[in-house]
This record gives structure tokens, C-alpha cells and sequence, in this order.
């Protein structure tokens, strides 16, 4: 059997925090309207964003706006991709 490896627990996570319509045009205009993941503009009236947590819940990030930014919605696919499946990989042990 293989060592258990010093990851969060993937069952306990803090629930995702909706950011208010205020909240989300605060965050992005103290980004600038840069995506927090790949570093490019976002045009608000032609690309869709979201909030992304920069650090992921279930690895120990929270919701304040510290640990959150915008980012691209075709960015944040990808990265969602992967946290879901080491969270899964942790789920295995």
C-alpha cells in the first residue's frame, strides 16, 4: 500500500462563497481585468470571466477576495480540470 501523501482532506471543503454583481465588478477592476491565471486582458463585453479562486478550497484557500480574481472562463477549464482530479487522486487513499 502506498504512503498516504500530506494532502488536504478532499471531503472536507469550505463551500464556495458567491461573490455579490458589486463584488465581482470590484475584484476585477483592482485586477486591472487581467485573468489571475494567464496574465492577459479580459475584455468584459466580449469574453465571459468568473471568479476563480487562486488557491483552491479544497487545498486550503478561502473565499476572501485576496485568494480570488478573474479569470478567463476558457483559463479556468483547464485548472478546474486538473484540481478535480488530484482531489480525486486524494480520494483514493
Amino acid at each position: 500500500m502506498s504512503p498516504r501523501r500530506n494532502l488536504p482532506d478532499p471531503y472536507s471543503v469550505t463551500p464556495r462563497k458567491p461573490l455579490t454583481d458589486k463584488q465581482r465588478l470590484k475584484m476585477f477592476l483592482a485586477a486591472g481585468g487581467i485573468c489571475c491565471l494567464c496574465g492577459h486582458k479580459i475584455d468584459g463585453a466580449r469574453e465571459r470571466w468568473i471568479d476563480e479562486h487562486e488557491l483552491a478550497l479544497w487545498l486550503g484557500g478561502g473565499n476572501e477576495m485576496g485568494n480570488r480574481g478573474p479569470a478567463h472562463e476558457l483559463c479556468a477549464k483547464p485548472k478546474t480540470s486538473e484540481e478535480a482530479t488530484e482531489r480525486a487522486r486524494g480520494r483514493k487513499f
